[in-house]
């Protein structure tokens, strides 16, 4: 019993030294005390020892505990002068630390190149096998419009990951590190499962009412570069594509309606354009389920749920 209480008290004073903690090893120094003095309450109960030499028994610890008090105390008092010297300094550092970070949009301004997030995500990605059967064999079925697409089978995550990472219009989110798309389509990889059971091949696919020949050809062309087994397709037609407006401005949309069926809400705008359109929905953040916003537009109707962008 005698032991614990030396044991605490040298503890505090390594404490005190070593993680200039003084309100730890304070704290060690009470304790210390406090189970020297219930050790000497259990002598004296347990064997009916005269309790004046108890009290000469603690007198007589005291002239250890009083000079270690002193000591706890002294590096107590040392440590905090010392700790008011260097807090400014380590604040400083910690400053500096903090600073040495870089930040995405500064790495985009040294490397030239633009760092996507997640927010930059125009697409809908399919991650899952359910997922893909639900917008083959439903969504599409319904749609009477049949957007172009490429499909291809791969015998393991990594080939399909990396011809989809190639294809021009997508990229990794520096957020997620999954795939975005700056295009509105419909487009993913996942495993594919055989009465629940995997199989060890991915699938893989780009779908979309933008998807021109060109892009067409050239998915065709990175799927079967990385060892991709062409699944099914739909060619797009071979039109002339115009160049890209620059981008398109959010001011010119015009709030028409608001929709409601149950717990769904649509809410419904105009835009000139699809170039307006897009600027207006990539300004809008949806996290509620059965909420879409819709723009329409003369070149079609464009949307934005918790999922991402769409074109009806």
């Amino acid at each position: 019993m005698v032991l614990t209480p030396v044991a605490l008290l040298l503890l505090s004073i390594l404490v005190l030294r070593r993680k200039n903690d003084w309100s730890i090893a304070t704290k060690l120094l009470i304790a210390s005390a406090y189970l020297w003095f219930i050790s000497e309450l259990i002598n004296l109960y347990k064997w009916d020892i005269d309790p004046e030499f108890i009290v000469q028994g603690i007198l007589n610890k005291m002239v250890i505990m009083i000079p270690c008090s002193f000591i706890v105390l002294a590096e107590a008092i040392r440590k905090k002068s010392v700790g008011v010297e260097t807090e400014p300094l380590q604040n400083e550092m910690v400053g500096v630390r903090e600073e040495a970070i870089i930040q995405p949009t500064e790495i985009a301004q040294m490397t030239g190149r633009k760092i996507y997030t997640e927010l930059d995500n125009k697409g809908m990605r399919v991650d899952t096998f359910p997922q893909s059967m639900a917008y083959w064999l439903v969504e599409r079925l319904k749609n009477p419009r049949k957007d172009p697409f490429v499909y291809y089978v791969f015998q393991n995550e990594a080939n399909a990951r990396a011809a989809m990472t190639e294809l021009p219009f997508m990229h990794v989110a520096s957020d997620s590190k999954k795939l975005i798309c700056d295009e509105l389509f419909r487009y993913g990889y996942f495993a594919v499962t055989n009465n629940g059971a995997l199989t060890g091949e991915y699938d893989a696919f780009v779908a979309g009412a933008s998807f021109t020949h060109d892009m067409w050809k050239k998915t065709h062309a990175i799927f079967t570069k990385h060892n991709g087994v062409k699944k099914n397709d739909l060619e797009p037609e071979k039109v002339t594509v115009q160049s890209r407006a620059s981008a398109g401005n959010a001011g010119n949309i015009v709030f028409v309606r608001e929709d409601r069926d149950n717990n769904s809400v649509w809410r419904v705008h105009k835009a000139p354009c699809k170039a307006d359109a897009m600027a207006f929905l990539s300004q809008q953040q949806v996290s509620r389920p059965l909420f879409y916003l819709i723009v329409e537009t003369p070149e079609g109707n464009f949307g934005r749920d918790k999922d991402g962008f769409y074109q009806e």
